[in-house]
């Protein structure tokens, strides 16, 4: 085995969950959210959830990885992590949350920072142990087809606005020149019917359609089943329903033109 030489992390209290918890199966997933580690070319790239920072390993053959390093992720409990051609974002999910942008060397697997960590306004108060951490927190960030950077947020201004909340698909455009974003490139599209709804993964098929799946899409949290939604354009084109609620992965195969789902619900 390689270790990460970071802390994983967990989100729970301490008590375990509380008799109003709203969400208990949240205790089965202990990051709420997509894209914990990453396969850049020869490097793999791990979130550290517990430390706040990012290991980094060397890939040699399918059965032999070394770590090289490991750096700051540029904020509080890191959650998803994501690289296109030597360009890699983190998601931190702790305090207001945050996205840091790294750039990615192939030969050594080593991350630099660049830019500044960009705030995402999810609520100053949120904690790890706080029951409201999952709501509170983005999910997953990624890159678009046009290497713009992407994420999911569950529900805007954090978990005091659950379940009743509207979550957002946050699009930064990203500078071409040195690979930074800022609050002011921001794009949002905001996900509102149903009220609590909870954006949670999504992924593009070969044509570059948005695809986003909801942990409660048909009727809205806390008692809605997941619902997988399709977007051209940023008009939605096509949903249906999942049949399990905490739906919290979706994935296109391009080999077979398939879309795959998974919830967390037992």
């Amino acid at each position: 085995p390689a270790l990460t030489d970071g802390m994983g992390g967990r989100l729970s209290s301490s008590s375990g969950p509380p008799e109003n918890a709203v969400l208990p199966e949240t205790f089965l997933d202990p990051l709420a959210s997509t894209g914990s580690i990453t396969v850049a070319g020869n490097c793999l790239l791990a979130v550290n959830a517990g430390s706040n920072d990012i290991s980094t390993f060397r890939i040699v053959s399918s059965s032999e990885i070394y770590k090289t390093g490991i750096v700051d992720s540029g904020g509080e409990f890191p959650l998803s992590i994501t690289e296109k051609e030597g360009l890699v974002y983190v998601l931190n999910g702790g305090g207001q949350g945050h996205i840091h942008g790294f750039h990615l060397t192939g030969y050594n697997c080593m991350l630099t920072p660049i830019g500044e960590p960009v705030e995402l306004s999810q609520g100053d108060t949120v904690t790890p142990t706080d029951p409201n951490f999952f709501p509170a927190t983005a999910a997953q960030i990624g890159f678009t087809p046009e290497g713009n950077i992407m994420v999911t947020i569950k529900i805007n201004g954090g978990g005091q606005n659950f379940p009743s909340g509207f979550g957002s698909l946050n699009t930064y455009f990203i500078d071409p020149e040195d690979g930074t974003t800022s609050a002011d490139d921001l794009d949002q599209m905001i996900i509102s019917d149903p009220p609590g709804a909870i954006p949670f993964s999504f992924d593009f098929d070969d044509k570059g359609n948005l695809l986003v799946i909801e942990a409660f899409g048909e009727g809205g949290a806390p008692t809605g089943m997941g619902q997988a939604n399709v977007f051209v354009d940023g008009e939605l084109v096509s949903e249906v329903g999942t049949g399990q609620p905490d739906s919290c992965w979706i994935q296109h195969n391009p080999r077979n033109s398939c879309v795959y789902t998974t919830n967390n619900n037992e």
